[in-house]
């Protein structure tokens, strides 16, 4: 990783509650206008709300889930059972209303124009998957298969079946267990080897246990690019 990769972090700028929408569960999806401000499909930024006092920590890192040409940055996440502060503010947060965006920036990104791409999404994870996706969703030159565990609900799922009904070489697998989603992510393993890059986005422990199986299958460390839950 290198230093240039998180330039963006210094880069502050603001964004504006477009919409917040609870489309299932504790699942919720914000979109944010932000005039003049770019990223690359994949990328993070940490957000924080100078207008609404938070206690306990006053910013958060989401992936954006949605491609620049979009227009919006979209976010996508789960309250949980004890909602901090922070996400307690921001979902009741009302349109037009600011939110301070530093960056974006990030390594989760499409590595080159042609090897083939395995996306691994467990629960909310599949934000930044999302995004990219979404960036490709015109490119047929080569082969992206997304596998997508949730135990139950399945965030974006109409938009990304879309996508990938009107793309023939995509695939999206969405799984509900372990032993599901290892047996997919593994016979992409099989089929692909170093060739393809592999992306996996989740909790830190999901991309260990998912890269400890990657490499046992002889992938090479260098084909696996992960992307940690900062603040879901």
């Amino acid at each position: 990783m290198k230093i240039t990769d998180f330039k963006g972090i210094f880069k502050k700028t603001y964004a504006y509650i477009e919409s917040v929408d609870n489309p299932f569960g504790d699942y919720y999806v914000i979109k944010l206008k932000a005039q003049g401000l770019s990223w690359t499909s994949g990328e993070h930024a940490i957000f924080s709300l100078p207008d609404h006092k938070v206690t306990g920590k006053k910013w958060r890192a989401f992936s954006i889930a949605s491609s620049n040409h979009e227009g919006v940055i979209t976010l996508g996440m789960r309250t949980g059972e004890k909602i901090s502060s922070f996400k307690d503010t921001l979902i009741h947060m009302k349109k037009g209303e600011r939110v301070q965006v530093r960056g974006p920036f990030g390594w989760f990104k499409v590595m080159d124009n042609k090897a083939p791409m395995v996306m691994i999404a467990s629960g909310v994870g599949i934000t930044p998957i999302r995004a990219i996706m979404k960036s490709l969703e015109n490119d047929e030159s080569r082969p992206l298969h997304t596998v997508y565990s949730s135990r139950k609900d399945y965030l974006f799922s109409g938009e990304l079946e879309e996508i990938v009904a009107k793309n023939q070489s995509m695939e999206l697998i969405k799984t509900t267990s372990r032993d599901a989603t290892s047996d997919e992510y593994k016979r992409l393993a099989k089929l692909y080897g170093n060739e393809a890059y592999y992306y996996i986005s989740g909790s830190m422990q999901v991309i260990k246990s998912i890269k400890d199986a990657l490499t046992k299958e002889g992938v090479k460390k260098n084909r696996i690019i992960n992307d940690p839950f900062f603040g879901y």
